[in-house]
């Protein structure tokens, strides 16, 4: 198994993806986005009151908009695809992250096991992410590249099996 000839188309495949990414950080669309957040910031700093008074009321809003969307998407979790893992994942992030960032404005202790939960669901459900991100891209170097058949072959059916592991240790 050619395994060093397949980490190497690996390794330029990443490095094309990471000069795309930061393109996208570099471009004017990321710039105006960063000083629309600056203006904002600023604004709630002029006018506390009556931002603070709407807050509690868009926390609660918004907190339960993503707890209808992690109970949809993991509703659709049954099917058992890929994309159905990614979305939950997503959805499982989403409502992470906007706990720890309002967790002040609630009971510390039961928002800080809630976040821990969704903090272990969503690594199991990011090692599966990883493992069908992984079988694609090393679908496509296959087929760029008939050479490397045999090596990424050889990996794609350990991550299938690794992956088949985790499934049913997620599901017990």
């Amino acid at each position: 198994v050619r395994l060093a000839a397949l980490g190497l188309a690996a390794l330029v495949h990443s490095r094309e993806k990471h000069a795309a990414a930061a393109a996208a950080v570099a471009a004017p669309r990321t710039t105006r986005l960063m000083l629309g957040l600056a203006r904002w910031l600023l604004t709630i700093d002029t006018q506390p009151n009556q931002q603070m008074k709407r807050l509690p009321g868009f926390t609660h809003t918004m907190l339960e908009q993503h707890q209808r969307r992690l109970r949809q998407r993991g509703k659709q979790l049954e099917d058992g695809s890929a994309q159905a893992r990614h979305r939950l994942r997503i959805a499982v992030k989403k409502m992470r992250y906007a706990i720890e960032f309002f967790v002040s404005l609630y009971p510390a202790k039961k928002m800080r096991r809630y976040a821990e939960g969704l903090a272990m669901l969503q690594d199991q459900l990011g090692a599966s992410n990883d493992a069908a991100v992984a079988d694609r891209l090393l679908k496509q170097l296959q087929e760029g590249a008939p050479e490397l058949a045999g090596s990424a072959g050889f990996v794609r059916g350990f991550l299938s099996a690794s992956a088949s592991v985790d499934d049913r240790l997620m599901r017990e």
